[in-house]
């Protein structure tokens, strides 16, 4: 940090897409710079250890089966993803479903290392960015295909120094290889695939299940390969990790699992601590051997050289 700056606590975020943990090194914040691909700035629920809200600082937007022409618009190096979408009616369209998740989380990967060069130049050229943003201390996380696409985009670009995923399952070569660098891995309280829905007559019901034990268990290899950190939160499921859920009409009426802004408050906490301990050399108690203050979370962890 250079002397004499303020620290205010900044990131990068989009639901199932990925985002960027960075910090400005003076205050306020930048105006935004808009676009569906573009940079863009939107509020995020991270408080600094100051009680200052974090402010984002870019945000990047995937519409559903993008136009190349749309792509083009961002202007800085983003390529796009083919269309396309899971199906588990069969053996051969779980194959493709594979082999689509895999091509559509390197694209992301590609464009995340992408933006990060872009947030180099506006950091480098004049503007209202120019020598504001700390890029030597970059984490990055996602939701969902978005938690597959920090990982693999860690994977390749060593600028990344700690990534989160929210929920994904792992895709491409951080599917096989692990993710070497510090990596929190978040859970929804769904229990793991029984026998008779792996050996369901029903496709969808068994591709789904397959999928999901083989998921787990390419994640928990990777953990004790490299280290890490596994989260679980009680009363979730895989749409508690967006923001939609504090809007989710159903949730409300049947007030079944947990209420969407404590497990926002949870996940919120413990992207901030884990940024924090392995950004910024601040360990957080989250991450200790203390009692965690969300009875919800259940952490586990395995040393690493990452840690």
């Amino acid at each position: 940090m250079k002397r004499g700056y303020r620290r205010v606590g900044s990131g990068l975020l989009v639901i199932a897409g990925v985002a960027f943990c960075a910090f400005l090194l003076s205050a306020p914040p930048p105006p935004p710079l808009s676009g569906r691909y573009g940079i863009a700035r939107q509020p995020l629920a991270l408080a600094t250890r100051e009680g200052t809200d974090a402010t984002p600082i870019a945000e990047l937007w995937y519409p559903i089966d993008p136009t190349a022409e749309e792509v083009a618009k961002a202007g800085f190096g983003l390529r796009g993803e083919p269309a396309g979408t899971m199906d588990f009616s069969s053996e051969q369209a779980f194959e493709r479903t594979l082999a689509l998740g895999d091509t559509k989380v390197r694209a992301r990967a590609r464009d995340a290392s992408a933006v990060l060069d872009h947030l180099h130049d506006l950091n480098r050229q004049d503007g209202p960015f120019a020598g504001r943003l700390d890029l030597d201390r970059i984490g990055i996380w996602g939701f969902s295909l978005g938690g597959a696409a920090a990982a693999e985009a860690a994977r390749s670009d060593p600028r990344i120094k700690a990534v989160a995923n929210l929920d994904g399952w792992l895709f491409a070569d951080a599917a096989i290889q692990g993710v070497a660098q510090p990596y929190l891995l978040m859970s929804d309280a769904t229990p793991l695939p029984s026998r008779v829905e792996l050996t369901a007559a029903d496709p969808v019901v068994r591709y789904t299940a397959l999928l999901n034990q083989g998921d787990y268990d390419r994640q928990i290899a990777g953990l004790k390969r490299h280290g890490g950190y596994l989260l679980t939160i009680d009363g979730t499921t895989h749409v508690s990790f967006a923001d939609t859920a504090t809007r989710s009409r159903l949730r409300q009426l049947t007030g079944r699992g947990l209420a969407a802004s404590r497990a926002l408050t949870i996940i919120a906490a413990y992207l901030r601590g884990f940024f924090e301990t392995h950004l910024l050399a601040e360990p957080s108690i989250l991450f200790g051997n203390t009692p965690p203050p969300f009875a919800e979370a259940h952490l586990q962890d395995w040393p690493g050289d990452a840690r």
